[in-house]
């Protein structure tokens, strides 16, 4: 039996335990470069696992999403590997495949308002790091919301911005840039004349 990760009951608002619906075992992930799987690894696994009880005939769109959030999640746990191996290229370079992937969940915004406020949150924590890496805790705060929205993404609104409160308290901005700012960027960019 395995359970779901904290962050399935603050998107469900209920505490419970999903036992594999089959029964099956799955076996473990084979490891590459001859080490064992990380536990964060480990982790997107069961909760992927999980999600295949919860979804019994999921739509194209939310298995597409849902495909997207877990890619965008093992990214994001190769980040936080190759940042504790002081790798901080290999780092920074997961962290952008997972704006990457953030970027395309924008257009799934349609599955529910819940939905959309998160992934425009991380969106935006992207766009207002301005192409500065990512530290750990940021890193780690991407990964909690990336598995909260992926295994709630029928969230309320509600649910929601309690989610986007784990980027705020890891100190990223996931608020939009003021349309002031962006013109005078564009002005000083000599995008647009001033007169």
């Amino acid at each position: 039996m395995s359970t779901l990760v904290t962050e399935l009951d603050l998107m469900t608002g209920r505490s419970s335990t999903v036992p594999n619906a089959t029964g099956a075992i799955i076996p473990e992930p084979v490891p590459q470069n001859n080490r064992a799987p990380s536990p964060i690894t480990e982790r997107v696994q069961d909760q992927l696992d999980d999600l295949k009880t919860i979804y019994r005939e999921p739509s194209p769109q939310l298995l597409h999403a849902v495909t997207l959030l877990s890619e965008a999640a093992k990214a994001c746990a190769d980040a936080l590997e190759a940042e504790d191996r002081v790798d901080r290229f290999r780092a920074d370079d997961c962290m952008l495949r997972v704006q990457a992937l953030v970027g395309e969940l924008i257009g799934f915004r349609g599955i529910g308002d819940g939905f959309g406020i998160v992934a425009t949150a991380l969106m935006f924590a992207f766009i207002n790091k301005s192409g500065i890496p990512f530290t750990k805790s940021e890193m780690q705060a991407v990964l909690r919301t990336l598995n909260s929205l992926r295994t709630g993404p029928f969230a309320s609104m509600e649910t929601a911005v309690a989610v986007t409160g784990i980027l705020e308290k890891a100190r990223l901005v996931i608020d939009p840039i003021p349309l002031g700012e962006l013109f005078t960027e564009a002005q000083e960019a000599g995008f647009v004349d001033s007169e």
